[in-house]
Protein backbone atom coordinates (compact mmCIF):
# COMPACT_ATOMS: atom_id res chain seq x y z
CA UNK A 1 0.00 0.00 0.00
CA UNK A 2 1.20 3.17 -0.55
CA UNK A 3 0.07 6.84 0.24
CA UNK A 4 0.56 9.76 -1.40
CA UNK A 5 0.35 13.69 0.07
CA UNK A 6 0.65 17.07 -1.42
CA UNK A 7 3.27 19.49 -0.35
CA UNK A 8 3.00 21.97 1.42
CA UNK A 9 3.36 25.67 0.80
CA UNK A 10 4.77 27.10 4.30
CA UNK A 11 7.69 25.59 4.85
CA UNK A 12 9.85 24.82 7.98
CA UNK A 13 14.31 25.23 7.51
CA UNK A 14 14.95 24.82 11.23
CA UNK A 15 15.32 21.26 10.84
CA UNK A 16 18.26 19.45 12.94
CA UNK A 17 20.04 17.82 9.67
CA UNK A 18 22.02 15.56 12.06
CA UNK A 19 18.54 13.72 12.86
CA UNK A 20 18.82 9.99 11.54
CA UNK A 21 21.08 11.92 8.81
CA UNK A 22 22.54 7.77 7.76
CA UNK A 23 18.47 7.32 6.52
CA UNK A 24 18.71 10.28 4.61
CA UNK A 25 18.50 9.64 0.80
CA UNK A 26 18.80 11.78 -2.83
CA UNK A 27 15.59 12.36 -4.78
CA UNK A 28 14.73 11.16 -8.00
CA UNK A 29 14.22 12.45 -11.34
CA UNK A 30 17.05 14.83 -11.26
CA UNK A 31 17.60 15.80 -14.73
CA UNK A 32 13.47 16.74 -14.80
CA UNK A 33 14.33 19.18 -11.95
CA UNK A 34 17.38 20.57 -13.20
CA UNK A 35 15.13 21.50 -16.48
CA UNK A 36 12.64 22.90 -14.41
CA UNK A 37 15.24 25.06 -12.30
CA UNK A 38 17.27 26.41 -15.72
CA UNK A 39 13.85 27.40 -16.81
CA UNK A 40 12.74 29.14 -13.70
CA UNK A 41 15.99 30.64 -13.69
CA UNK A 42 14.64 32.81 -16.54
CA UNK A 43 12.03 34.68 -14.61
CA UNK A 44 12.14 38.07 -12.79
CA UNK A 45 10.68 38.30 -9.46
CA UNK A 46 7.63 40.11 -11.46
CA UNK A 47 7.17 37.38 -13.68
CA UNK A 48 7.39 34.99 -10.53
CA UNK A 49 4.33 37.18 -8.69
CA UNK A 50 2.72 36.88 -12.08
CA UNK A 51 3.16 33.09 -12.63
CA UNK A 52 2.55 31.75 -9.33
CA UNK A 53 -0.26 34.56 -8.06
CA UNK A 54 2.00 35.67 -5.10
CA UNK A 55 2.93 38.61 -3.81
CA UNK A 56 5.90 40.90 -4.55
CA UNK A 57 7.76 39.36 -1.01
CA UNK A 58 7.34 36.11 -2.02
CA UNK A 59 7.92 36.24 -5.77
CA UNK A 60 11.77 37.86 -4.48
CA UNK A 61 12.22 35.48 -1.88
CA UNK A 62 11.70 32.53 -4.54
CA UNK A 63 13.42 34.40 -7.08
CA UNK A 64 16.49 34.32 -5.06
CA UNK A 65 16.17 30.94 -3.90
CA UNK A 66 15.97 29.91 -7.74
CA UNK A 67 19.16 32.18 -8.82
CA UNK A 68 21.19 30.92 -5.79
CA UNK A 69 19.92 27.09 -5.57
CA UNK A 70 23.35 25.72 -4.66
CA UNK A 71 23.50 28.09 -1.95
CA UNK A 72 20.54 27.24 -0.14
CA UNK A 73 20.26 24.01 2.18
CA UNK A 74 19.09 20.35 1.75
CA UNK A 75 15.84 19.73 4.32
CA UNK A 76 14.36 15.81 4.41
CA UNK A 77 10.75 16.69 2.99
CA UNK A 78 8.89 15.13 5.17
CA UNK A 79 10.52 17.90 7.74
CA UNK A 80 10.42 20.91 5.76
CA UNK A 81 6.95 20.67 4.93
CA UNK A 82 4.89 22.47 7.09
CA UNK A 83 1.22 23.50 6.07
CA UNK A 84 -1.88 21.41 8.00
CA UNK A 85 -1.17 18.20 6.81
CA UNK A 86 2.09 18.05 8.01
CA UNK A 87 0.90 19.35 11.67
CA UNK A 88 -1.79 16.41 11.96
CA UNK A 89 1.21 13.94 10.28
CA UNK A 90 4.16 15.32 13.11
CA UNK A 91 6.61 14.07 11.44
CA UNK A 92 9.01 15.20 14.22
CA UNK A 93 7.61 12.90 16.65
CA UNK A 94 7.81 9.74 14.60
CA UNK A 95 10.90 6.97 16.08
CA UNK A 96 13.06 6.03 13.62
CA UNK A 97 10.86 2.78 13.24
CA UNK A 98 7.88 4.74 12.15
CA UNK A 99 10.02 6.52 9.73
CA UNK A 100 11.34 3.55 8.35
CA UNK A 101 7.61 2.52 7.44
CA UNK A 102 6.65 6.15 6.35
CA UNK A 103 9.84 6.24 3.85
CA UNK A 104 8.77 2.65 2.30
CA UNK A 105 4.76 3.87 2.09
CA UNK A 106 4.61 7.29 1.98
CA UNK A 107 5.25 9.18 -1.24
CA UNK A 108 4.47 12.95 -1.42
CA UNK A 109 3.82 14.41 -5.18
CA UNK A 110 5.91 18.02 -6.07
CA UNK A 111 5.61 20.68 -8.70
CA UNK A 112 9.42 21.15 -8.86
CA UNK A 113 10.34 17.01 -7.60
CA UNK A 114 7.84 15.28 -9.29
CA UNK A 115 7.45 12.55 -6.20
CA UNK A 116 9.46 12.46 -3.22
CA UNK A 117 10.39 9.97 -0.32
CA UNK A 118 9.70 11.79 2.84
CA UNK A 119 13.60 11.19 3.59
CA UNK A 120 14.33 12.56 0.26
CA UNK A 121 16.72 16.05 0.82
CA UNK A 122 15.40 18.88 -0.81
CA UNK A 123 16.20 22.29 -1.18
CA UNK A 124 13.73 25.43 0.08
CA UNK A 125 11.17 25.98 -3.20
CA UNK A 126 7.69 27.09 -4.07
CA UNK A 127 6.35 25.44 -7.51
CA UNK A 128 2.36 24.45 -7.31
CA UNK A 129 1.77 21.28 -9.50
CA UNK A 130 -1.21 24.15 -11.04
CA UNK A 131 1.52 26.46 -11.93
CA UNK A 132 0.88 26.95 -15.66
CA UNK A 133 4.35 27.49 -16.73
CA UNK A 134 4.51 27.06 -20.52
CA UNK A 135 8.37 25.87 -21.70
CA UNK A 136 9.38 23.45 -24.38
CA UNK A 137 6.78 21.40 -25.97
CA UNK A 138 5.04 21.56 -22.30
CA UNK A 139 1.84 23.70 -21.62
CA UNK A 140 2.35 22.88 -17.70
CA UNK A 141 3.53 20.83 -15.08
CA UNK A 142 0.72 18.18 -15.46
CA UNK A 143 1.89 17.45 -18.98
CA UNK A 144 5.84 17.42 -17.89
CA UNK A 145 5.13 15.28 -15.09
CA UNK A 146 2.48 13.43 -15.85
CA UNK A 147 4.38 9.84 -17.29
CA UNK A 148 7.06 10.22 -15.30
CA UNK A 149 4.80 10.22 -12.16
CA UNK A 150 2.79 7.18 -13.17
CA UNK A 151 5.46 5.06 -14.76
CA UNK A 152 7.74 5.78 -11.06
CA UNK A 153 3.89 4.04 -9.14
CA UNK A 154 3.81 1.51 -11.49
CA UNK A 155 7.93 0.50 -10.97
CA UNK A 156 7.01 0.18 -6.72
CA UNK A 157 3.78 -1.74 -7.75
CA UNK A 158 5.48 -4.20 -9.70
CA UNK A 159 7.87 -5.52 -7.21
CA UNK A 160 4.17 -6.21 -4.72
CA UNK A 161 1.78 -8.81 -4.68
CA UNK A 162 -1.48 -8.05 -6.49
CA UNK A 163 -3.72 -7.90 -2.93
CA UNK A 164 -0.77 -5.21 -1.91
CA UNK A 165 -0.80 -2.94 -5.08
CA UNK A 166 -3.33 0.03 -3.70
CA UNK A 167 -3.21 3.41 -3.72
CA UNK A 168 -4.65 6.03 -0.47
CA UNK A 169 -5.37 8.87 -1.90
CA UNK A 170 -5.19 11.74 0.94
CA UNK A 171 -3.60 14.27 -2.08
CA UNK A 172 -5.39 17.61 -2.96
CA UNK A 173 -6.71 17.19 -6.28
CA UNK A 174 -4.47 19.81 -7.96
CA UNK A 175 -1.40 17.39 -7.01
CA UNK A 176 -3.45 13.93 -8.00
CA UNK A 177 -4.21 15.41 -11.07
CA UNK A 178 -0.17 14.88 -12.31
CA UNK A 179 -0.91 10.78 -12.34
CA UNK A 180 -2.31 8.51 -14.39
CA UNK A 181 -4.95 6.61 -12.84
CA UNK A 182 -6.28 4.41 -15.77
CA UNK A 183 -2.69 3.70 -16.32
CA UNK A 184 -2.02 2.33 -12.77
CA UNK A 185 -1.29 -0.91 -11.91
CA UNK A 186 -2.93 -0.45 -8.54
CA UNK A 187 -6.18 0.33 -7.07
CA UNK A 188 -6.83 3.62 -6.01
CA UNK A 189 -8.81 4.68 -3.07
CA UNK A 190 -9.65 8.01 -2.46
CA UNK A 191 -10.66 9.33 0.76
CA UNK A 192 -12.98 12.27 1.52
CA UNK A 193 -13.55 13.81 5.19
CA UNK A 194 -16.82 15.91 5.75
CA UNK A 195 -17.04 18.47 8.80
CA UNK A 196 -20.56 19.38 10.45
CA UNK A 197 -21.36 23.08 9.85
CA UNK A 198 -24.33 25.18 9.45
CA UNK A 199 -26.38 22.16 9.90
CA UNK A 200 -24.74 20.09 6.60
CA UNK A 201 -21.78 18.02 6.16
CA UNK A 202 -19.00 19.77 4.21
CA UNK A 203 -15.59 19.96 3.22
CA UNK A 204 -14.23 22.23 4.61
CA UNK A 205 -10.71 23.04 3.64
CA UNK A 206 -8.19 23.44 6.02
CA UNK A 207 -9.69 21.07 8.91
CA UNK A 208 -9.61 18.19 5.39
CA UNK A 209 -5.78 19.05 4.85
CA UNK A 210 -5.37 18.59 8.66
CA UNK A 211 -7.10 15.24 8.74
CA UNK A 212 -5.36 14.01 5.86
CA UNK A 213 -2.24 14.31 8.36
CA UNK A 214 -3.74 12.93 11.37
CA UNK A 215 -4.66 9.53 8.66
CA UNK A 216 -1.04 9.37 7.74
CA UNK A 217 0.08 9.93 10.81
CA UNK A 218 -2.49 6.65 11.54
CA UNK A 219 -1.38 4.68 9.06
CA UNK A 220 2.26 5.21 9.84
CA UNK A 221 2.14 4.75 13.60
CA UNK A 222 0.40 1.78 13.38
CA UNK A 223 1.66 -0.23 10.14
CA UNK A 224 -1.54 -0.05 8.23
CA UNK A 225 -1.18 -2.04 4.94
CA UNK A 226 -4.94 -2.95 4.33
CA UNK A 227 -8.25 -1.21 3.72
CA UNK A 228 -10.28 -2.90 6.44
CA UNK A 229 -7.87 -1.30 9.39
CA UNK A 230 -7.82 2.15 7.24
CA UNK A 231 -11.74 2.37 7.91
CA UNK A 232 -11.17 1.83 12.07
CA UNK A 233 -9.61 5.55 11.74
CA UNK A 234 -11.10 7.38 14.67
CA UNK A 235 -9.06 10.31 15.25
CA UNK A 236 -10.55 13.67 16.58
CA UNK A 237 -14.25 12.26 16.17
CA UNK A 238 -13.56 10.80 12.65
CA UNK A 239 -15.75 7.85 11.99
CA UNK A 240 -16.16 5.80 9.10
CA UNK A 241 -19.29 6.45 6.60
CA UNK A 242 -20.00 2.88 5.48
CA UNK A 243 -23.61 3.94 3.33
CA UNK A 244 -21.59 6.87 1.71
CA UNK A 245 -18.54 4.79 0.98
CA UNK A 246 -17.63 2.44 -2.12
CA UNK A 247 -15.13 0.34 -4.02
CA UNK A 248 -12.95 3.36 -4.88
CA UNK A 249 -13.68 6.08 -1.62
CA UNK A 250 -13.71 5.89 1.72
CA UNK A 251 -15.75 8.78 3.32
CA UNK A 252 -15.23 9.85 6.97
CA UNK A 253 -17.25 12.68 9.23
CA UNK A 254 -17.22 14.59 12.12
Amino acid sequence: MLVLLSPAKKLNLNHDNTLYKKNYTKFENQDKVIILLQELKKYTPSMLKDLMGISEELAILNYDRFQNWELNPFIPCIFMFNGDVYEGLQAQKLNPLELAFCQQHIRILSGLYGILRPLDLIKPYRLEMGTKINFQNFRNLYEFWGPTQTEYLNAYFDNLKQEERIVINLASDEYFKSIKPKYLRAKVIKIVFEQFKNSKYKNISFLTKYARGLMANYIITNQIKDIESLKEFNINGYAFQQELSGEDKLVFRV
